[in-house]
């Protein structure tokens, strides 16, 4: 862990692998991203559980205005109180706005600690860390509502821009990912419909629901009715011929709309 602060503009990254070689590996990888920063890094699900669920209630208990303390990891290293800066109507779990979490953990697994992850931190944003390159895993990632899937094949620049586009509100996959998702069979992604038989309103909301967003928060983000939502989430699917959030999300990757 660094001894400098964390700049006001820095993402706040936490890293979840048990293997500590690959989290040295990204770490260093990501330390010249002079914008991004590893505040935290866990060798178990349940670690980064506890972590989180620290900096949680110590927030919770923190007076206005004065920055949390952080726990230490297992494996030494001091969890920074970063100050960056969420998006203004979902702040993401307390200081950290992007996870990376290795698939393949033990007894944890990865996809299981991201459903965790997104019922008790919703607004962090999450990305599968993975060897493997397989239809049915990216399915399984994308059913959980992760922002992305990364081969830990990537390289710094792409590490970094992964972080970037999740911390924004948008997706990010790997090459080998994103062309494997496009080369999917029709079967696994409806795709019957014309991005142009999208209407501009309902182009915006597959955005909006993209950073996984509740009817609710659309709604109020738009200044529009939660039915009218709905209403639009359905012509949607119905246009698109897409039966699930995965099958949608493949539809838009295919037709460039995120």
């Amino acid at each position: 862990m660094d001894a400098t602060a964390t700049p006001a503009a820095c993402l706040r990254v936490l890293l979840v692998d048990d293997h500590p070689l690959v989290l040295e590996g990204i770490r260093g990888l990501l330390r010249r991203d002079a914008g991004v920063r590893i505040v935290a890094a866990a060798t178990s699900g349940a670690e980064a559980l506890r972590q989180l669920r620290q900096l949680a209630r110590a927030a919770a208990n923190a007076p206005v205005g004065v920055p949390v303390s952080a726990p230490v990891s297992r494996n030494g290293h001091a969890l920074a109180s970063g100050h960056g800066h969420a998006a203004p109507d979902a702040p993401a779990a307390p200081g950290v706005d992007v996870a990376f979490i290795d698939l393949h953990m033990f007894p944890l697994g990865g996809l299981e600690l991201m459903r965790q992850l997104r019922v008790e931190f919703p607004a962090l944003r999450l990305l599968a860390l993975s060897m493997n390159c397989d239809l049915t895993t990216v399915r399984d990632v994308l059913a959980v509502g992760a922002a992305g899937y990364v081969l830990k094949t990537a390289l710094g620049p792409e590490l970094s821009l992964a972080v970037r586009r999740a911390a924004a509100g948008h997706t990010y996959f790997s090459p080998d990912i994103a062309a494997l998702l496009l080369d999917a069979p029709a079967s696994a992604a409806p795709v019957p419909g014309s991005p142009a038989c999208l209407t501009p309103r309902e182009v915006e909301i597959l955005h909006i629901v993209a950073e996984e967003h509740s009817n609710e928060r659309i709604a109020d983000r738009l200044h529009i009715s939660e039915r009218t939502v709905e209403t639009h989430r359905k012509n949607i699917l119905t246009k698109t011929g897409c039966k699930s959030m995965v099958g949608l999300m493949q539809y838009a990757l295919r037709h460039q709309l995120l």
